[in-house]
């Protein structure tokens, strides 16, 4: 054992840590009442905050942000968390910041990923049902303009698919959908192309592109096929329904704040409209 251990050993002692030399160990307990093990010799620390594996690399870029610490681990264990850290001539000093850091640091990100759980799961299947049902019919109301301009006046005015993607948000918070942004995000771009699609495919069979398709294929006498009437069709539709979603893409990236703002709604706000 080196001279540098036993004044930390010393030192550690007057801390009021647990110091057992023959073994190596020193234990202790934080302000924040994180229970930890330091073992020297073995450059590592144990900690009993437990948390995911995500949480911890953050742990570590934020004890790696002090350079005395630079080539600090943190890996996370079924009991807690372990710092991987060379200690030959740490001062104690240095080795209680760096043990109160993680632990401080470590109990406020174990919240944070207790909370996220918490609010994610207490929220019933219902919710999701509701969000994606609101979409879905948000997205169908955002067509209606859209579609009585096309249908009616004639107008192929594509830029209106705008409000395609961002009525479906709108729907989706009108019926209380879950506060998960991956969902919320999900729905909404699903729900806006099955509208998108199912428009411009009865705009289609509906108005006419059909019939003067299959007549092109009568008077040239050639054999329809599956592929070739969806390769045709995609021809023939393909710069409408791109310019379509790109009015629909930039329609959900204008209301992109307002989805995390009410997917990141307090406890209290929820479910009240």
């Amino acid at each position: 054992m080196t001279v540098s251990f036993e004044r930390l050993y010393a030192d550690c002692r007057a801390y009021g840590w647990k110091v057992n030399e023959a073994a190596g160990t020193l234990d202790g307990l934080t302000a924040s009442g994180v229970a930890f093990r330091a073992l020297p010799t073995a450059d590592t620390v144990k900690l009993a905050v437990r948390m995911t594996d995500k949480k911890a690399v953050k742990l570590q870029s934020l004890l790696t942000a002090n350079p005395a610490f630079a080539t600090l681990t943190v890996s996370a264990t079924d009991n807690g968390i372990e710092l991987h850290f060379p200690m030959n001539g740490i001062p104690a000093e240095a080795l209680q910041d760096v043990i109160t850091t993680a632990a401080d640091r470590g109990v406020e990100l174990a919240s944070e990923s207790f909370t996220d759980k918490l609010e994610s799961s207490r929220e019933p299947f219902a919710a999701y049902l509701r969000g994606f049902v609101g979409a879905l019919l948000g997205a169908l109301v955002g067509a209606l303009p859209w579609f009585l301009m096309q249908w009616l006046a004639g107008w192929n005015m594509w830029y209106l698919a705008a409000a395609v993607s961002v009525a479906a948000f709108y729907g989706y918070a009108f019926l209380w959908g879950a506060h998960s942004t991956r969902f919320a995000m999900t729905s909404v771009v699903v729900c806006t192309l099955v509208a998108t699609l199912g428009f411009t495919a009865a705009e289609f069979f509906l108005g006419g592109s059909y019939e003067l398709l299959m007549q092109y294929f009568e008077v040239n006498q050639i054999a329809v096929t599956l592929p070739l009437f969806l390769k045709a069709m995609a021809q023939m539709l393909g710069s409408q329904l791109l310019w379509r979603l790109l009015a629909c893409t930039l329609g959900l990236v204008s209301i992109r704040g307002r989805i995390l703002a009410y997917t990141h709604e307090h406890l209290f706000l929820r479910g009240r409209r």
